[in-house]
C-alpha cells in the first residue's frame, strides 16, 4: 500500500462534492487538513488522480505527493490523530 497526501482546491461554489467527501470516507482517508487528505490505497497516483478528478469540478485543482518511508515532514495543528495515523502506516 501507498500513502498519499491529496490537497483540493475547489473553486466552483455550485458543485456537489458529496460523491468526493463520500470517496473518502470509503477509502478511510484521513482528513489532516480543511482540503488535505491522507490516503492509503494500491493504486498508482495517475490512477488515484484520474479518479479524484471525476468526482471534482473541472476548474478545481489536486495536487497528489507519495508518502514514503525516506519522505520528511513537519507539521502544526493538523487535526487531530494525523499524526498518529501517519506513525501506525509508516512507523
Amino acid at each position: 500500500m501507498t500513502i498519499y497526501l491529496a490537497t483540493f482546491d475547489m473553486k466552483a461554489m455550485s458543485h456537489d462534492y458529496a460523491a468526493l467527501y463520500e470517496h473518502l470516507q470509503v477509502i478511510d482517508a484521513h482528513q489532516a487538513q480543511s482540503s488535505a487528505w491522507m490516503i492509503e490505497a494500491e493504486s498508482t497516483i495517475i490512477e488515484l488522480s484520474n479518479h479524484l478528478l471525476a468526482l471534482m469540478d473541472k476548474d478545481d485543482s489536486l495536487l497528489i505527493i507519495e508518502i514514503t518511508k525516506s519522505t520528511h515532514w513537519a507539521a502544526t495543528h493538523l487535526s487531530e490523530q494525523t499524526g498518529e495515523w501517519l506513525i501506525k502506516r509508516r512507523p
